[in-house]
Protein backbone atom coordinates (compact mmCIF):
# COMPACT_ATOMS: atom_id res chain seq x y z
CA UNK A 1 0.00 0.00 0.00
CA UNK A 2 0.97 3.73 -0.43
CA UNK A 3 0.66 6.08 2.03
CA UNK A 4 0.02 9.72 0.66
CA UNK A 5 0.17 12.97 2.49
CA UNK A 6 -1.26 15.99 1.37
CA UNK A 7 -0.04 19.31 3.19
CA UNK A 8 -1.86 22.62 3.02
CA UNK A 9 -1.51 24.78 0.43
CA UNK A 10 0.39 27.59 2.11
CA UNK A 11 2.45 25.49 4.63
CA UNK A 12 5.00 22.92 3.98
CA UNK A 13 4.98 21.21 7.17
CA UNK A 14 0.84 20.87 7.92
CA UNK A 15 -0.73 17.70 6.68
CA UNK A 16 -3.98 18.32 5.62
CA UNK A 17 -4.96 14.83 4.50
CA UNK A 18 -2.83 11.60 4.98
CA UNK A 19 -4.89 8.67 3.16
CA UNK A 20 -3.91 4.79 3.05
CA UNK A 21 -4.12 2.87 -0.79
CA UNK A 22 -4.50 -0.24 -0.01
CA UNK A 23 -5.35 -3.04 -2.16
CA UNK A 24 -8.79 -3.89 -3.10
CA UNK A 25 -12.13 -1.85 -3.46
CA UNK A 26 -12.49 1.25 -0.91
CA UNK A 27 -14.20 4.33 0.00
CA UNK A 28 -13.54 7.86 0.62
CA UNK A 29 -15.59 10.50 2.13
CA UNK A 30 -15.18 14.01 1.31
CA UNK A 31 -16.46 17.73 2.06
CA UNK A 32 -15.88 20.67 0.15
CA UNK A 33 -14.27 21.45 -2.93
CA UNK A 34 -11.73 18.91 -4.57
CA UNK A 35 -10.48 19.28 -8.01
CA UNK A 36 -11.06 16.41 -9.52
CA UNK A 37 -14.40 14.88 -7.35
CA UNK A 38 -16.53 18.97 -7.67
CA UNK A 39 -18.01 20.65 -5.10
CA UNK A 40 -20.00 18.82 -2.56
CA UNK A 41 -21.81 20.89 0.34
CA UNK A 42 -22.50 17.34 2.32
CA UNK A 43 -20.59 14.25 2.75
CA UNK A 44 -20.06 12.35 -0.58
CA UNK A 45 -18.24 9.31 -1.09
CA UNK A 46 -15.70 8.13 -3.82
CA UNK A 47 -15.50 4.40 -4.62
CA UNK A 48 -11.93 3.56 -5.44
CA UNK A 49 -10.30 0.44 -6.34
CA UNK A 50 -6.54 -0.50 -5.99
CA UNK A 51 -4.24 -3.50 -7.60
CA UNK A 52 -1.12 -3.95 -9.11
CA UNK A 53 -0.63 -4.21 -12.77
CA UNK A 54 2.53 -5.22 -14.86
CA UNK A 55 4.32 -1.73 -15.47
CA UNK A 56 7.11 -1.78 -18.94
CA UNK A 57 8.51 1.75 -17.92
CA UNK A 58 9.14 0.87 -14.33
CA UNK A 59 12.48 -0.46 -12.38
CA UNK A 60 13.34 -4.05 -14.09
CA UNK A 61 15.84 -4.19 -11.34
CA UNK A 62 12.88 -5.08 -8.49
CA UNK A 63 9.79 -5.53 -9.96
CA UNK A 64 8.30 -3.75 -13.09
CA UNK A 65 4.93 -3.07 -11.53
CA UNK A 66 2.73 -0.71 -11.11
CA UNK A 67 0.25 0.34 -8.07
CA UNK A 68 -2.94 1.61 -9.58
CA UNK A 69 -5.95 2.91 -8.30
CA UNK A 70 -9.25 3.97 -9.93
CA UNK A 71 -11.56 6.38 -8.36
CA UNK A 72 -15.27 7.10 -9.97
CA UNK A 73 -16.20 10.53 -9.23
CA UNK A 74 -18.79 12.64 -10.01
CA UNK A 75 -16.78 14.20 -12.57
CA UNK A 76 -15.49 11.27 -14.71
CA UNK A 77 -12.78 8.51 -13.87
CA UNK A 78 -9.03 9.10 -12.52
CA UNK A 79 -6.21 6.57 -12.91
CA UNK A 80 -3.32 7.24 -10.82
CA UNK A 81 -0.24 4.27 -11.75
CA UNK A 82 2.35 4.86 -9.26
CA UNK A 83 5.50 3.14 -9.53
CA UNK A 84 9.59 3.31 -9.25
CA UNK A 85 12.38 4.03 -11.81
CA UNK A 86 16.31 4.74 -11.90
CA UNK A 87 17.13 2.51 -9.07
CA UNK A 88 14.24 3.49 -6.51
CA UNK A 89 15.61 6.86 -6.78
CA UNK A 90 12.16 8.41 -8.43
CA UNK A 91 8.71 7.59 -8.28
CA UNK A 92 6.39 8.68 -10.92
CA UNK A 93 2.79 9.40 -10.71
CA UNK A 94 1.02 8.84 -13.88
CA UNK A 95 -2.82 9.98 -13.62
CA UNK A 96 -5.08 9.46 -16.64
CA UNK A 97 -8.82 11.03 -16.28
CA UNK A 98 -11.63 10.45 -18.36
CA UNK A 99 -14.31 12.88 -18.08
CA UNK A 100 -17.91 12.29 -18.22
CA UNK A 101 -18.82 11.82 -21.56
CA UNK A 102 -15.58 13.05 -23.19
CA UNK A 103 -13.35 10.07 -24.41
CA UNK A 104 -10.17 11.57 -24.48
CA UNK A 105 -8.44 11.65 -21.74
CA UNK A 106 -6.36 14.39 -19.91
CA UNK A 107 -3.01 13.01 -18.99
CA UNK A 108 -0.35 14.05 -16.43
CA UNK A 109 2.98 13.02 -15.12
CA UNK A 110 4.96 13.54 -12.22
CA UNK A 111 8.30 13.28 -11.10
CA UNK A 112 9.46 12.73 -7.28
CA UNK A 113 13.11 12.29 -6.92
CA UNK A 114 15.00 11.37 -3.37
CA UNK A 115 18.09 13.74 -2.67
Amino acid sequence: AWVVSTFDADDETTVRRKLKYAVGTWEEEYKGQATIYGEAMKPTVVTRRTFYVPEPDADRTTYAIAHVTLSQTPKGLEESRRYLKNDGQQMILRRTFWSAGDCQPAISTEVFARD
